[in-house]
């Protein structure tokens, strides 16, 4: 337990390093031994680079689609279309990106994985937000 909680700590700082406004060095994912941590680890880039870098998003998104384009786990293709929606939130495509998180929120729903629904739910509130519609992010 401890040997994993320390991984994924080192993934986590990894994450943390600021990258803006340079290409993203996936290389660094060679050192990452399975697509599920690999997923984990750009999911957690992309929550940062929303705010922060539109094309550095783009690049997380493309490459955990190409990481995840044949992956039968239904945990890593949530997580995939999540953070395809996040990437259209930081494009501004808004309504695209609603399209993504409920299309993720409908796995995680079949799993019943409230930690994963609870996140697709506040993306969706974000964007409703985002775009003005203050009702729609109630509902």
């Amino acid at each position: 337990m401890f040997k994993r909680t320390a991984i994924s700590f080192f993934y986590l700082i990894l994450a943390a390093v600021n990258t803006y406004g340079q290409s993203i060095d996936f290389s660094m994912l060679d050192t990452i031994p399975t697509t599920y941590e690999k997923v984990i680890f750009l999911s957690l880039k992309m929550e940062r680079l929303i705010y922060t870098s539109t094309e550095q998003a783009v690049e997380v998104a493309s490459k955990i689609n190409e990481l995840t384009a044949n992956e039968e786990n239904v945990v890593i293709k949530g997580i995939a279309l999540n953070t395809e929606g996040m990437s259209l939130f930081s494009q501004k495509k808004l309504d695209e990106s609603v399209v993504k998180y409920l299309e993720s929120l409908t796995l995680f729903a079949k799993m019943d994985s409230t930690r994963y629904m609870s996140k697709i739910y506040n993306n969706i509130s974000g964007s409703y937000a985002t775009s003005g519609d203050y009702q729609g992010a109630i509902d």
